[in-house]
């Protein structure tokens, strides 16, 4: 990782106590199960999103540090602006895309180029990550490395769906403290929003993932999908013929299941893991 990518990601990195959602664990033993795909946000990681709040009662320590990171980069604009602009420019390019993608998804650092002007990519992705940290605290759910090994213990080889920007590679790699091949990601089963431009709850992403899966000889049943989202990760995946795993540890990123569909697993920590596979 880029020594100035991890130094800003240890500047902003604090904890984020898990906020039990009540919910009990459903476990059973899912035989068979040779994949796991995780989403991240909620589901490996715990986020606290300030950004639809700020508009309306902007914190003063947030306010305080947004204040600094436009300072540091020469931007003149006030916080609140800022963050008016963040969300118009994301909301009109996605609107913009509607016509053709009922599930949009931007790349960033076009958001930021089109918002400052700058158009040297390494500030760009600066201030990207900067920015996402600040208003967007995340943090892991569970010891990510001690996952990683049992899920190689397990033999079940770990990839990724979600609605992500490229910092989201960055912090699970500042967290795993390792590349995300070295931790035992398979980098054909790793689909990030951004680079598709679509999100989910898209069954193209579902589409694209499953091809790649069959192409290495693996059924759609030997796959769990693990997410904490029922719109976005569980009926998508029971649609597509995957196990499904809700991850209920965390209330801030637990939604209502108005879906119809149950998963055939719930977990509330991460160390249940080893109970079901």
């Amino acid at each position: 990782m880029d020594k100035t990518f991890f130094e800003i990601i240890k500047k902003h990195n604090s904890p984020l106590s898990l906020i039990p959602s009540g919910m009990e664990p459903d476990l059973k033993k899912l035989d068979g199960i040779k994949i796991i795909l995780f989403d991240i946000y909620g589901t490996l990681f715990a986020s606290e999103n300030e950004l639809h709040t700020f508009e309306k009662a902007p914190a003063p320590d947030l306010s305080a540090k947004l204040d600094e990171f436009i300072s540091s980069y020469g931007l003149d604009v006030k916080p609140v602006d800022l963050v008016k602009m963040f969300k118009e420019k994301i909301r009109a390019t996605n609107n913009r895309s509607k016509s053709f993608n009922d599930h949009p998804e931007v790349d960033i650092l076009k958001i930021w180029n089109a918002i400052t002007g700058i158009s040297d990519l390494h500030t760009l992705r600066k201030i990207a990550l900067e920015f996402e940290l600040i208003i967007n605290k995340a943090y892991p759910l569970c010891d990510l490395g001690l996952l990683m090994e049992r899920l190689k213990e397990k033999g079940v080889i770990p990839g990724i769906i979600s609605n992500a920007q490229f910092y989201t590679e960055l912090l699970l790699e500042f967290f795993l403290e390792k590349t995300l091949e070295e931790s035992g990601f398979d980098p054909d089963l790793m689909l990030f929003s951004y680079k598709f431009r679509t999100a989910k709850p898209s069954m193209k992403l579902f589409d694209k993932i499953t091809s790649r899966i069959e192409k290495k000889g693996f059924k759609k049943n030997e796959v769990l999908f693990a997410g904490n989202d029922y719109t976005n990760d569980i009926l998508p995946s029971y649609k597509t013929g995957f196990k499904t795993l809700l991850f209920a540890g965390d209330s801030r990123s637990l939604n209502e299941n108005k879906t119809g569909i149950e998963p055939d697993v719930i977990l509330t920590d991460w160390d249940q893991i080893t109970e079901i596979l």
